[in-house]
């Protein structure tokens, strides 16, 4: 018998909390989950959200664009000049700008249950502002937190019925991060297949990690 991870966006809904820490996989185009977005924005009304998004985009991701501007209470993000909505944050203070890699780090380290880490990149500059500092070997670091999400919307290729998940290419980006950053996983899958179908060697998200997939169209970047 095996556990068939379909859902519908009512369910979704349903687990997305007022104040919740939010997750959104892609980079730029690529792997981005607006039919997730897209819906969520449609059929709930959740705000006050913490938002994790590598970088938001005015023109090519105007779903995520909305919920900022509607919906977010913080965003933490690598890069935000394309937005407009994450600039009037950033103007209001609510915006937490971090390099890429220590974006990246701070998902990977995060799913793997350890809250802190020392960093280097970003010592002397806006980004180490109120954090801690030491220095090891002669070299100085800041603290940073490591990010824990409520939920994640994220796009893959292919799922089968139990929620494992194919991604192609450069799409992967931070969406395997963020699937074990975050304590409910949902995926807009481009195609949802039975199990086995999935070559196991393939496997880009073990369907552990997810908690629900749905379909959604197609995209032809990777």
């Amino acid at each position: 018998m095996t556990m068939n991870k379909k859902v519908d966006m009512k369910k979704i809904v349903e687990i997305v909390r007022e104040g919740d820490r939010l997750m959104i996989g892609g980079f730029g185009s690529r792997g981005y989950p607006s039919f997730l977005l897209e819906h969520f924005l449609n059929d709930s009304e959740v705000g006050h959200l913490t938002i994790y998004v590598n970088a938001p985009d005015s023109n090519r991701r105007p779903e995520l664009e909305e919920l900022i501007r509607t919906r977010c209470d913080k965003l933490v993000c690598t890069f935000m000049r394309k937005s407009k909505a994450a600039f009037d944050m950033f103007e209001e203070g609510k915006v937490e700008l971090l390099p890429q890699g220590t974006f990246s780090e701070s998902l990977r380290l995060g799913g793997a249950g350890i809250p802190a880490y020392y960093c280097p990149v970003g010592v002397g500059t806006r980004v180490a502002e109120g954090k801690e500092q030491r220095e090891f070997e002669g070299k100085k670091y800041i603290l940073e937190r490591t990010f824990i999400g409520d939920v994640a919307f994220l796009h893959v290729n292919q799922a089968d019925e139990m929620g494992n998940c194919f991604i192609k290419g450069s799409s992967k980006n931070f969406t395997v991060l963020m699937a074990g950053a975050c304590r409910n996983t949902f995926v807009e899958a481009e195609e949802i297949v039975k199990v086995g179908e999935i070559d196991p060697e393939l496997v880009t998200i073990p369907g552990i990690l997810v908690k629900g997939i749905i379909k959604a169209g197609e995209s032809n970047e990777y």
